[in-house]
C-alpha cells in the first residue's frame, strides 16, 4: 500500500473517495512508523523511535533559536557523519572514533569495543592498539586512557601513549612507585577522539 497524492480528486464522490482516503491514511501511518511510533499505536503515538538521514546536506546557518541536525560526507571515509548547526557554528556530534576495554593480555572484555581491530601486547606494560582504515584522518587525534591495577604494593600507574599512525597507537603503563618501570595493568580502557 503506497500513498497516492492524487487521491481523492475534487470530482470524486464522497462515497467513492472514502476508501481512497482510508488507503492513503493507512499508507501514511505505515511510512510514518519507520522513524516514529505510528499514530495507530497508543500511548506514545508520534514520538521518535529513530532519525534516518536519506542523504547528506549542507544547510545554511539558521537564525537563533533554530538548530539543525544533518548528515554530512564523512571526513575519514566515505561513510557519513552527523553535524549540528546553529546560528553560532557547526559541531560534529560523533567525535568518538574508537573505544576499547581490555584485560592485561589485550583481550577485549564483554564486547566493549568500537572500531578496534585488536589490542596486542608488545611486552610488559605495552599495549598496541590497531583500528580499521578509515576511522581516522591521520595522526591528529586525542587518546584518553584509564586503567585498573590490583597488584599489592603498587599505588599508581602512569599511562602514556604514542607511536601514532592513522590505524595504530601504543599505550604504555608505567609504575609510579620506586623502582619504576613498565607494568601490566589489570584492565585498560581508552577512547579515541577526533574532530
Amino acid at each position: 500500500m503506497t500513498f497516492d497524492p492524487t487521491k481523492p480528486q475534487p470530482s470524486n464522490l464522497l462515497s467513492d473517495s472514502q476508501g481512497l482516503l482510508l488507503s492513503n491514511n493507512a499508507a501514511l501511518d505505515t511510512a510514518f512508523a519507520i522513524d516514529h511510533t505510528a499514530f495507530s499505536i497508543v500511548p506514545n503515538s508520534g514520538f521518535h523511535k529513530k532519525v534516518t538521514f536519506g542523504a547528506v546536506s549542507t544547510p545554511a546557518a539558521p537564525s537563533n533559536p533554530i538548530g539543525i541536525i544533518h548528515s554530512i560526507a564523512g571526513v575519514a571515509s566515505a561513510i557519513s557523519d552527523i553535524k549540528y548547526i546553529n546560528s553560532n557554528a557547526s559541531f560534529l556530534l560523533n567525535c568518538v572514533r574508537a573505544f576499547g576495554f581490555c584485560n592485561s593480555a589485550g583481550a577485549i572484555l564483554g564486547s566493549q569495543s568500537m572500531n578496534v581491530t585488536s589490542v596486542g601486547k608488545g611486552g610488559n606494560g605495552i599495549y598496541n592498539i590497531v583500528m580499521p582504515a578509515g576511522v581516522l584522518t591521520g595522526i591528529n587525534y586525542l587518546i584518553i586512557a584509564g586503567s585498573t591495577l590490583q597488584n599489592a604494593g603498587t599505588s599508581a600507574v602512569i599511562l602514556n601513549y604514542g607511536l601514532q599512525t592513522a590505524t595504530t597507537f601504543q599505550i604504555t603503563a608505567i609504575k609510579r612507585d620506586s623502582p619504576g618501570g613498565l607494568i601490566d595493568v589489570t584492565s585498560l580502557s581508552f577512547v579515541v577522539i577526533q574532530i
